[in-house]
């Protein structure tokens, strides 16, 4: 990772010995190959990058925890420039993580001390994302209110009829409302496939 840097950033000199050796390179290194000039780092896909990583030995350690050291640096040498800002993605599950929970909070770790976590899309404005990237045009209006209106009864219909009592019927009775919005949104997606597949 660090050689791929130094060859972007025209210094791959100053880590030429760490790529022979597979070794990280300490913070003095790592505030050089940033230097004073604007430099803007995006790295993607790091938890499967350093999942591979473990599997290649470097004396008594492996590249994968050579690869977390250089990544631990270099949040802390971007974090203390002025000019440099690194932008990195991470799986927000653990199926996306293929399970390494460890790894994944290990990575989520390293950016959470030094800058905050940013989503790109949270909660149900992926009802929108989803319509913007799948359809050519959007639904016509009322056809998604008439279809979300029709949902929205059967389903309070069928949480009211199974109710214990008039406090779980209420409450089946004020969602009406919320799910009636939210399906309309997602037309012609069902909320319950979209929220599967967000989990």
């Amino acid at each position: 990772l660090w050689g791929a840097l130094g060859v972007q950033l025209g210094c791959f000199d100053l880590v030429r010995e760490h790529e022979k050796g597979k070794t990280a390179p300490a913070g003095d290194p790592v505030k050089s190959m940033l230097s004073d000039k604007p430099v803007l780092i995006l790295l993607d896909e790091v938890l499967q990058y350093v999942e591979r990583a473990m599997t290649i030995a470097v004396g008594e350690s492996n590249l994968g925890r050579q690869t977390l050291e250089f990544l631990q640096t270099l949040t802390t040498e971007v974090a203390n420039s002025t000019k440099a800002v690194m932008v990195y993605s991470l799986q927000a599950s653990t199926r996306e993580a293929l399970d390494n929970i460890g790894l994944l909070t290990m990575l989520d770790h390293l950016a959470a001390r030094v800058d905050a976590k940013r989503e790109p899309v949270v909660g149900d404005e992926i009802l929108d994302v989803l319509k913007k990237r799948l359809l050519s045009e959007p639904p016509p209006p009322d056809i998604a209110k008439q279809v979300a209106t029709a949902i929205a009864q059967s389903v309070t219909q069928w949480k009211m009829a199974e109710a214990p009592d008039n406090s779980a019927r209420r409450a089946a009775e004020d969602e009406k409302v919320r799910l009636t919005k939210r399906l309309e949104t997602a037309y012609p997606f069902h909320v319950g496939l979209i929220d599967l597949m967000k989990e």
